[in-house]
C-alpha cells in the first residue's frame, strides 16, 4: 500500500502517516497508538528506502 501511494506521488512521510496516525485518529485511539511518543504502545515496522519491511517489533519481540 505504501509503495503504491508513493508511486502516485504522495510523499513517503504522508503515506506512512496515512497508514498509521490517521486511522488511529479516526478510531479514537491516537492517544495510545499511531505515532511514537512516551507512554504509547510501540509496535514498530522498520522500512527500507523502497518501503519494504525490514524488521518488525511486536509486543517487545523482533521479527525479520
Amino acid at each position: 500500500m505504501l509503495r503504491r501511494a508513493v508511486s502516485f506521488g504522495i510523499p513517503p512521510a504522508d503515506a506512512i502517516r496515512a497508514a498509521t496516525l490517521n486511522p488511529a485518529r479516526l478510531l479514537g485511539l491516537a492517544d495510545r497508538v499511531g505515532s511514537l511518543a512516551v507512554g504509547k504502545q510501540a509496535d514498530l515496522v522498520i522500512l527500507d528506502d523502497q518501503l519494504r519491511i525490514v524488521r518488525v517489533l511486536l509486543r517487545g519481540s523482533w521479527y525479520t
